[in-house]
């Protein structure tokens, strides 16, 4: 997904990208909102609006039962983050990740130090014992509830069956602050 390549990975070409997108329509010719939703993807990536971890996420829910897919999407993806089918790839996060996510964390509440620290604390509650998965999602939830861009990062973080579900109110109601 990125600009690069990793060594020993052929840099792949336009028609490429073309030849595999034609893959993915034609995979789904019954199914024309799966492909619009691939599409979708691809444009929410390229406005940088998800990363690569939130992009194979989602690839890989979307093309489960596609083998073919999700093996033509890995020569697309930087090593370290290709997909096996029916894993999902989030169980691959790597701590650059998750600092990568404390990172953003932290610059979204630089001016917030208090609400950077109660983050802090939960995670050290979780890690202790002193709360469970729902505990956190909880006072996750309401730390975040303004910061949509925490809450779908924090997302890639917890485990199957846990993840906020973001609502369309949810969106229209956070659009409505800006």
């Amino acid at each position: 997904m990125d600009n690069g390549v990793d060594a020993g990975q052929k840099r792949l070409t336009e028609q490429d990208a073309l030849a595999f997108l034609k893959d993915v329509k034609v995979a789904f010719q019954d199914e024309r909102e799966k492909y619009d939703e691939f599409i979708k993807i691809m444009k929410d990536f390229k406005a940088f609006e998800i990363n690569t971890i939130g992009v194979r996420s989602r690839v890989n829910e979307l093309f489960k039962g596609h083998k073919d897919l999700i093996l033509g999407f890995n020569n697309f993806l930087p090593n370290g983050y290709k997909m096996d089918d029916g894993v999902d790839a989030r169980k691959n996060l790597t701590t650059n990740d998750a600092l990568g996510f404390l990172k953003a964390v932290k610059v979204a509440f630089q001016n917030e130090r208090e609400k950077y620290d109660e983050f802090l604390k939960i995670m050290k509650d979780f890690r202790a014992k002193r709360t469970d998965t729902l505990g956190v999602i909880s006072r996750v939830r309401n730390l975040f509830k303004e910061h949509i861009h925490l809450i779908l990062g924090f997302n890639n973080f917890l485990p199957n069956g846990y993840e906020f579900i973001i609502t369309n109110e949810l969106i229209i109601q956070l659009i409505s602050r800006m």
